[in-house]
């Protein structure tokens, strides 16, 4: 029995470089193996005729600082966000508020204080789960924070209409912040 790390470095020698990718990033989403684990069996396992540790290896190299999403998404989420010509946006950053809510976002602008959240129906299809979503957002709003919410259906049928007025949206906060400041 191996564990996916290992699983992972003895399949790289058979995926294409695409589906490589896509599975190293399911992995490390799901939590089933983590960047370092993988980086540690690649590193233990590579020897001279071995196929797969080069495809791995630049698998690996791609994702260095580079955070996966944790949910498909997000990584559609950072998908989006990849074609836009801003700062990187920063993964799980702390929910800013008063210190009276706890949590993290799914990304952040912090220089542009704006925070944009990937909804899907998994997790926001009860009350609870809005009035809770509602409530962080009031948080961070009386902290100066804007928050976009993007729902699944949007991303996957207009991604291009989300990426503008994501950029609209932190275009026109760099602006209010300069001209307050």
């Amino acid at each position: 029995m191996t564990n996916v790390a290992r699983t992972l470095f003895d399949l790289s020698a058979d995926f294409h470089p695409s589906r490589l990718g896509y599975v190293l990033d399911d992995a490390i989403a799901s939590r089933s193996t983590s960047l370092a684990q993988v980086g540690r069996v690649l590193t233990e396992a590579s020897t001279r005729g071995r196929k797969g540790g080069p495809a791995l290896a630049k698998q690996l190299d791609a994702r260095t600082g580079k955070p996966v999403g944790r949910t498909k998404l997000e990584r559609m989420l950072d998908e989006v966000i990849a074609t836009l010509a801003l700062p990187p946006a920063r993964c799980e950053y702390p929910l800013p508020t008063d210190g009276s809510m706890t949590g993290f976002v799914d990304r952040a602008f912090p220089d542009g204080q704006l925070i944009v959240e990937a909804d899907g129906r998994r997790w926001h299809s009860r009350v609870a789960d809005l009035a809770r979503d509602r409530a962080r957002d009031r948080r961070a709003a009386a902290k100066g924070w804007q928050t976009i919410r993007v729902l699944h259906e949007e991303l996957a049928t207009d991604p291009y209409g989300v990426a503008a007025d994501l950029r609209d949206v932190y275009q026109r906060r760099i602006a209010q912040l300069r001209a307050s400041s």
